[in-house]
């Protein structure tokens, strides 16, 4: 029987593995949590439709906090249940700090549109990453599509400080820094109105469910408020120190099958 009604799961470092895909036997140990009675949703900074991507050959997600929490959705239904939209005023202001020597994400539900200016974008682009000439010409088609943007630095000390920059614009918008690779630092920035704790106790609510029936997986730092909140917090092997500090439990690395480790030991095995 399982223990918790909801679990809740970051996408990237802790349900997909580092060569972004899902174990058979994690989608089955999923499946099963599900068939005795759990509800399973991803909490992620990606966008929508990537996730959504995942589902096409078999069902195995019920919600999907999306883009850190501004675009919620209900897989059964097929429904948003809730979006929040940077403004703007807030868009146009990042825009013109850093588009001239960053590379920018303008992020919308179904894509990742990157504006490199005159910087070379080393890696290859992923399904649905997007280049874009002009960004004035995007933010004005797309004014009320983008929910969440992305700008990219070199070292962690120079994202830190562009959250604190970001912070003192007082246009309601915050930047959360995540760990691509050891050169590539990336704030995350949406709106105070929108982070991942916030888009899962929207599910709880619909769900009218416990704090106790809820637990949640992660490794990074979009993570920390679902780990601080009164949810079970597992923080995957690989987490960030930060995380595994805050976690309840901690389960074995992403590469190594965690989210399915965690279910078979928590929420599947029976209670004697």
């Amino acid at each position: 029987m399982e223990m918790f009604k909801l679990v809740v799961s970051d996408f990237d470092g802790t349900l997909i593995d580092s060569d972004d895909g899902i174990p058979v036997t994690t989608v089955a140990a999923i499946d099963q949590y599900r068939r005795n009675g759990g509800l399973f949703a991803v909490a992620t900074g990606r966008v929508l439709k990537s996730v959504l991507e995942y589902t096409k050959d078999y069902h195995f997600i019920d919600y999907i906090v999306s883009l850190n929490g501004a675009y919620i959705y209900d897989v059964n239904k097929e429904k948003v249940l809730a979006k929040q939209r940077l403004t703007l005023k807030a868009i146009r202001a990042l825009n013109k700090l850093y588009a001239n020597d960053r590379i920018l994400c303008y992020c919308t539900p179904d894509a990742w549109n990157i504006y490199a200016g005159i910087i070379k974008v080393e890696k290859g682009l992923y399904d649905l990453q997007k280049i874009i000439t002009n960004p004035e010409k995007f933010i004005n088609d797309n004014k009320n599509n983008i929910y969440k943007m992305e700008v990219h630095f070199s070292t962690k000390e120079d994202a830190v400080k562009a959250c604190k920059e970001i912070k003192k614009l007082d246009l309601g918008i915050e930047g959360v820094v995540q760990i691509h690779t050891k050169k590539d630092f990336v704030v995350e920035v949406t709106s105070l109105k929108a982070n991942k704790l916030l888009g899962v106790k929207k599910v709880q609510e619909l769900l009218n469910i416990n704090n106790n029936d809820i637990a949640v997986i992660g490794d990074s730092y979009n993570d920390l408020g679902l780990m601080k909140s009164n949810y079970y917090g597992v923080a995957v092997q690989n987490a960030c120190t930060e995380i595994k500090k805050k976690a309840d439990y901690t389960t074995s690395s992403n590469d190594n099958k965690g989210v399915e480790k965690f279910l078979e030991e928590k929420c599947l095995k029976e209670k004697k």
